[in-house]
């Protein structure tokens, strides 16, 4: 996979500041409040912008631009493949007269020994 830079100079030193703000203020708290993990989080996605700014490439801009330009035309766009891979397929059930699904179960009918389950 080719990375090229997507965002400007611009937005990368906007990046850089903003990150470096929210990761001093995130590990100043966590320090203080080491029970609270939303602080660590907070210092995660802080670092994440800054490395962003840094290298001036976006991850999330990149899938952006891919679905909206159509850039993978023979493809599946990439966020289809991630709800792909991580999303289980469903079966569709044709539905009853009750409209449920067939994987209801009857419990009008008898079961394998002949009784019912009323």
């Amino acid at each position: 996979m080719k990375f090229s830079q997507n965002i400007g100079v611009l937005n990368g030193f906007i990046r850089i500041t903003a990150g470096l703000t929210l990761l001093s203020w995130a590990t100043a708290k966590f320090t203080r409040k080491q029970r609270k993990n939303s602080y660590l989080l907070i210092a995660f996605l802080a670092a994440m912008k800054v490395a962003e700014g840094i290298t001036k490439y976006c991850p999330a801009t990149d899938l952006a631009e891919s679905l909206i330009q159509g850039r993978n035309t023979d493809e599946k766009p990439k966020m289809k493949k991630m709800i792909d891979l991580f999303v289980p397929k469903i079966q569709e059930n044709t539905a009853d007269e009750s409209g449920f699904g067939q994987s209801v179960p009857d419990y009008n009918q008898s079961n394998e020994n002949g009784f019912t389950d009323n």
